[in-house]
C-alpha cells in the first residue's frame, strides 16, 4: 500500500489548497463593490472550475481509498489462505516425518534406510518451502517480529553446525567453527531468527561446495560479523545482487539441480535488516563465496568478565521457567498428549516413550480435563494441540488455569500446525507456556522439556476428587 498512500495524501493537500483558493476568491468578490460585470463573470467561471476540480479530486480520493481497502482485504484473504494451507499441510507432514523418525530407530537394511532417508529429506524440503512462503508473507505484510532475550552466541553456532555435520561428512567437506574467546560473545535479540539466517547460509554453502571447507567465523571490528565462507563454485559478479531478489537464484538451473523456493536469501536479508544489521556477500568464481552478517554491538562488563552484547530490534520478550518452578515441575515423567489426530497422537507418544517418558493421550480438551483430574496420574506437562473438536486448546488452557494448584501451574506446551508469527503470541497470551510448530522435531521437544527438569515421583494424596472434576468440566463448558 505504500505506493497508494502518498498519492492519497497529496490529493488531500491539493483539495485543501483549492478550497482555500475558492474561499479567497469569494472574499475578494465580497470586498470589491465596484467590480465590473466582465470581472464578475471571469470570477464566476474561475469559481465553477475550482468547484469541478475539487469534486474530481474528491472522487479520485474516494476511488483511491476504495482501492486501498480492497488491497488490504486481498492481503488479509491471502494471509488467511496461507494460514489454512500451512495448517493443513503441517498436520499430515507431522505424521509422515514423525513416523519416519520412529522408523529410523528400528532395525533396517541398507536399502530400507536409503528409502527412509529419501522420505525424510523430501519431507524436510517441503517443510522448508512452507516456512519460506510463510516468512515471505509476513515480511510482505510488515508483520515480521523479533524476540528479545539474552543468549550466548557460540551454542547457537554449534547447534547450526551439528545439523549439517552429517551432510558435510558425506560430501567430504570440512565444517569449521572459528571463534576467538567463545565465552565472551553474548547477544540480546532473537536466537531462533539468527539461527535461521546462519542455517540458511551454511546450507547454501554446503550445497555449492563439493570439496574443501565451509567455515563459520565470528569477529568484531566496527561491527560484530558472523561469516560463512566456502570453497565452492562461487557466484558471477553480475549476479551478486540478484541472489537477494525474491524467487531468484544466481542461475535458473540451480533451482532444477538443488531445489528451493528462491526465497531464502531474501528472507535472510529482511531478518538481518530488522536486527539493524547488514547481510553482505563477496565471491570469486571458481574460488568460493563469503556471506557476512554484520550486527551493531557494544561491550559491557558482567559477572567479572567481559561480554559482547548485541542489541537487536525487538517486539516481545519470552518467558522462561525460573529455578523454583523447574524444581516444582520435576515431580513426574508422565506427560499428557492432547491431539484430535490419531496419527499425531501416536507419533508424539512413541517419540516420548522411547525417550523414557510415560504418556497418557486424549482426543480433545474434555478428555484432557477428565484425565487430569481423575487422580490416576501425576502429570509433569501437557502437550496440547490447538484446533480440536468439543473443546480446543485455548478453552482447555483457560479451564486448567482456573483450577487449583498444582494443576493450574502445569506447563502447557502448544504442539500445533498453527505456525504463523501471531499464532505463537496468541498461545502465550492464552496462558500456554511454550509453542512448538508442527512438524515436531524430536530434539526440539526434548530440549524444551528439559527446561522443566521432569522427574518421576509418587502422586501426592488427596489432589483429585469428584467435586474437582465437576468444577473443571463446568469451567470447560463456559466460553473461553
Amino acid at each position: 500500500m505504500s505506493d497508494v498512500e502518498p498519492t492519497y495524501a497529496e490529493l488531500k493537500r491539493l483539495v485543501a489548497y483549492y478550497k482555500r483558493q475558492n474561499r479567497q476568491i469569494q472574499l475578494t468578490a465580497r470586498n470589491s463593490e465596484r467590480m465590473s460585470e466582465r470581472s464578475k463573470r471571469v470570477m464566476s467561471r474561475a469559481q465553477a472550475e475550482l468547484r469541478e476540480t475539487i469534486a474530481r479530486l474528491e472522487t479520485t480520493m474516494v476511488d483511491l481509498q476504495s482501492a486501498k481497502l480492497a488491497a488490504e482485504a486481498g492481503n488479509e484473504a491471502k494471509g488467511r489462505f496461507l494460514a489454512v494451507m500451512s495448517h493443513e499441510i503441517r498436520t499430515p507432514m507431522n505424521g509422515v516425518l514423525g513416523a519416519a523418525e520412529l522408523l529410523s530407530g528400528t532395525p533396517l537394511g541398507a536399502e530400507q534406510r536409503e528409502f527412509l532417508d529419501a522420505i525424510r529429506r523430501s519431507g524436510d524440503a517441503l517443510v522448508a518451502i512452507i516456512n519460506d512462503v510463510l516468512d515471505y508473507s509476513r515480511i510482505d505484510a510488515g508483520r515480521l517480529t523479533l524476540e528479545s532475550i539474552e543468549f550466548p552466541l557460540v551454542p547457537v553456532l554449534d547447534e547450526v553446525l551439528s545439523l549439517y555435520r552429517a551432510v558435510a561428512d558425506t560430501k567430504g567437506v570440512a565444517l569449521v567453527l572459528d571463534v576467538a574467546r567463545p565465552e565472551a560473545w553474548y547477544l540480546n535479540g532473537d536466537p531462533l531468527r539468527l539461527k535461521q539466517v546462519i542455517s540458511n547460509l551454511v546450507d547454501n554453502a554446503l550445497k555449492f561446495t563439493e570439496s574443501g571447507s565451509v567455515t563459520l567465523s565470528v569477529h568484531a571490528e566496527t561491527a560484530l560479523t558472523i561469516s560463512v565462507t566456502d570453497t565452492g563454485v562461487g557466484i558471477p559478479a553480475d549476479q551478486l545482487e540478484r541472489i537477494f531478489d525474491e524467487f531468484s537464484q544466481a542461475d535458473d538451473s540451480t533451482t532444477r539441480k538443488f531445489g528451493g523456493s528462491g526465497l531464502g536469501l531474501s528472507i535472510c536479508r529482511h531478518i538481518v535488516t530488522a536486527m539493524r544489521g547488514r547481510l553482505l556477500v563477496s565471491s570469486k568464481l571458481g574460488k568460493g563465496t563469503t556471506f557476512s552478517v554484520e550486527l551493531p554491538f557494544q561491550t559491557q562488563a558482567r559477572t567479572g568478565r567481559k561480554r559482547t552484547v548485541v542489541r537487536h530490534a525487538a517486539t516481545r520478550r519470552v518467558k522462561r521457567p525460573q529455578t523454583a518452578e523447574v524444581e516444582l515441575r520435576s515431580l513426574s515423567r508422565t506427560l499428557l498428549v492432547v491431539d484430535d489426530n490419531p496419527i499425531n497422537r501416536m507419533v508424539a507418544s512413541r517419540l516420548l516413550e522411547r525417550s523414557g517418558f510415560q504418556v497418557v493421550t486424549a482426543d480433545d480438551g474434555i478428555q484432557a480435563l477428565q484425565a487430569l483430574v481423575s487422580g490416576d496420574h501425576t502429570f509433569a506437562a501437557i502437550l496440547l494441540d490447538v484446533s480440536m473438536p468439543n473443546l480446543d486448546g485455548f478453552g482447555t488452557t483457560a479451564a486448567i488455569r482456573h483450577m487449583p494448584e498444582p494443576y493450574s501451574k502445569l506447563p502447557i506446551i502448544a504442539m500445533t500446525a498453527h505456525a504463523l508469527g501471531g499464532d505463537r503470541q496468541r498461545c502465550i497470551e492464552a496462558g500456554m507456556d511454550e509453542h512448538l510448530p508442527k512438524p515436531i522435531a524430536e530434539k526440539s521437544l526434548l530440549d524444551l522439556l528439559a527446561l522443566y527438569g521432569i522427574k518421576p515421583v509418587k502422586q501426592p494424596a488427596g489432589l483429585a476428587s469428584p467435586e474437582l472434576a465437576a468444577r473443571a468440566l463446568k469451567l470447560a463448558a463456559e466460553p473461553s
